[in-house]
């Protein structure tokens, strides 16, 4: 059994689904459908496997996300570790023979409750289950940088995110690294990666989720990458950049809005960038009355403290 992310059977097996063209694409474009609903529901009515050319390209939710799924707090690391590790075995388990998954990952410390941390190593946890309990293979394994080299972060998560890419467990024939580029004209990974954009604090970067797609679309033959955690799209927008299909998958409402609006295009210096989305006409309206509002009241010298005596 596999905890949802949020608990109690609320969305079917088959999540709504939205637009299944960006807003502002042309109509050109790869597709992309994105799902309103709970991932591993979503996985697991994918059976046997999600498509002969489909590949995962996805960051599992951190531990701060999965309060609902563990009685509105947030699990204990030993919980969240199982959690994740049954993800990524599932999430292996619906690959077709000869596609992949890649894991975007960024440790986390937690406070221990006696005034120290305790790690949690998403690597080894997602490494588990893809390759101990669903039978698949590690392909590689490369690192993105959150911070520059030489500088120590002092927050939760370290200054760098793990990238990891798994075979199915009907096999997945990885090519070398001299053959990808000789014969299918595929540019190696490097192995220490730039992060890129990001939407939101927890999200995929850009430059990380166009590399990773790419190289599916090169070496393997992907014509269709899915995110099953797609928060609010980078993954899918820089899938569809790159000439894929994408299909996502987001427990929010909201972010799913996002995800299938976002864009993203060639950056200036390689890699890809995110595109801001064109906002509706009625959104602009709406955020236009509240400037007006906030400045009114700028004018009348209003402050919190006097709206709420009125």
């Amino acid at each position: 059994t596999f905890l949802s992310a949020r608990g109690g059977g609320e969305w079917p097996a088959y999540p709504r689904r939205m637009a299944t063209r960006a807003p502002g694409a042309p109509p050109s474009a790869p597709r992309r459908t994105v799902h309103v609903g709970d991932g591993l529901a979503w996985l697991e009515s994918q059976a046997p496997h999600l498509g002969e050319r489909a590949c995962v390209v996805t960051s599992a939710p951190d531990i701060s996300e999965l309060a609902e799924a563990f009685g509105g707090r947030a699990p204990s690391p030993r919980q969240y570790t199982a959690w994740l590790r049954r993800a990524a075995a599932l999430v292996v388990s619906r690959l077709a023979p000869g596609t992949c998954a890649i894991f975007y990952q960024t440790d986390c410390r937690v406070d221990d409750g006696h005034g120290g941390w305790e790690y949690i190593d998403k690597s080894f946890a997602c490494s588990l289950g893809a390759v101990e309990d669903a039978g698949g293979a590690t392909l590689w394994h490369k690192v993105a940088l959150r911070a520059p080299p030489d500088k120590a972060t002092m927050g939760v998560n370290p200054g760098y995110t793990h990238v990891l890419c798994f075979g199915a467990p009907g096999g997945t024939r990885c090519p070398s690294t001299a053959r990808a580029k000789e014969e299918l004209g595929c540019a190696p990974v490097p192995d220490v990666l730039t992060r890129g954009e990001v939407q939101w604090a927890r999200g995929t970067g850009v430059v990380v989720a166009e590399r990773a797609a790419r190289w599916c679309r090169d070496a393997l033959g992907a014509r269709h990458v899915v995110d099953p955690f797609c928060g609010t799209g980078a993954t899918l927008a820089a899938a569809n950049m790159a000439g894929l299909e994408a299909t996502g998958v987001e427990l929010s409402r909201k972010r799913a809005r996002m995800a299938q609006r976002l864009q993203a295009r060639p950056g200036p210096r390689g890699g890809a960038e995110l595109v801001p989305p064109v906002l509706p006409p009625e959104a602009v309206a709406n955020i236009e009355a509240r400037k007006r509002a906030a400045r009114e009241r700028e004018e009348r010298g209003d402050n919190g403290a006097q709206v709420q005596e009125r």
